[in-house]
């Protein structure tokens, strides 16, 4: 199974991967490897994903699926 990240996601996660990092050393790299993960249990388990509605066999993941915890104000990693 192939999965297909649009280019204007692409874009997104390289944007908002440069804020974590700015903000916490290694945030930005989490999230990339998250994202990663993601694709690799889409990729493994596609029927996971709910269908698009009128876009079959298009599936979509929630970007909710993506757990990436910010920085507390004491400069920790995770919350």
């Amino acid at each position: 199974m192939s999965i297909v990240v649009r280019p204007a996601a692409v874009a997104d996660i390289q944007d908002d991967g440069k804020c974590y990092e700015e903000e916490v050393p290694g945030l930005g790299e989490d999230l990339v490897s998250e994202l990663d993960q993601l694709f690799a249990r889409l990729a493994a388990f596609p029927r996971s994903a709910p269908l698009v509605a009128g876009y079959e066999p298009i599936r979509r993941s929630a970007p909710s699926a993506v757990s990436v915890r910010r920085a507390s104000i004491h400069g920790d990693r995770r919350l």
